[in-house]
């Protein structure tokens, strides 16, 4: 089984921006065919939960979508206990490596996750694109999810691999 720990934007983007299952319905009946054969599970952390609701709020999305999203996928949320001492390790080290004191405390969502995925051995699917400068460089200017999960050797991808991977 495969394990995919889904970012607050790319959950977002499947459920109401880009691949809504008013639209994409195939898409999301491989998805649960998927998850109901055991080939995948897909894992947030609480975090991320919470964040998604907000911002769904936030944008007047309907959150019967989401609820969906999470009953139709079976989506695993890894409470915050599970993963708080880790959490505050990776913000530590963080703190020491590079230069982004205000967006390593501003990322607690994403670094959630991160350690997630890295306690479940899990790939994250994210929306964000990568920098080319490694997250230790002076010039590096915002934390992302591609260039914290490359600094830890995570996988890390958009939806589309996945969507291959399941035969779309």
């Amino acid at each position: 089984m495969i394990k995919y720990c889904i970012d607050t934007n790319a959950i977002l983007d499947l459920c109401y921006r880009y691949y809504p299952s008013s639209i994409f319905s195939n898409i999301w009946d491989m998805l649960e065919g998927c998850v109901l054969s055991r080939q995948i599970k897909i894992i947030i952390s609480q975090h991320i939960h919470e964040e998604v609701y907000d911002r769904a709020s936030l944008m007047s999305y309907d959150k019967t979508i989401l609820d969906n999203f999470l009953r139709k996928f079976q989506v695993d949320i890894i409470n915050k206990k599970e993963y708080e001492v880790e959490l505050a390790q990776l913000q530590a080290e963080l703190l020491n490596i590079t230069p982004l004191k205000s967006s390593i405390s501003k990322n607690t969502d994403d670094l959630s996750n991160i350690c997630v995925a890295k306690k479940e051995l899990a790939t994250i699917i994210t929306a964000e694109q990568s920098s080319s400068l490694n997250i230790t460089d002076k010039g590096y200017s915002r934390l992302k999810i591609p260039d914290t999960c490359r600094h830890y050797n995570l996988g890390c991808q958009n939806w589309i691999p996945l969507f291959e991977y399941i035969g779309v």
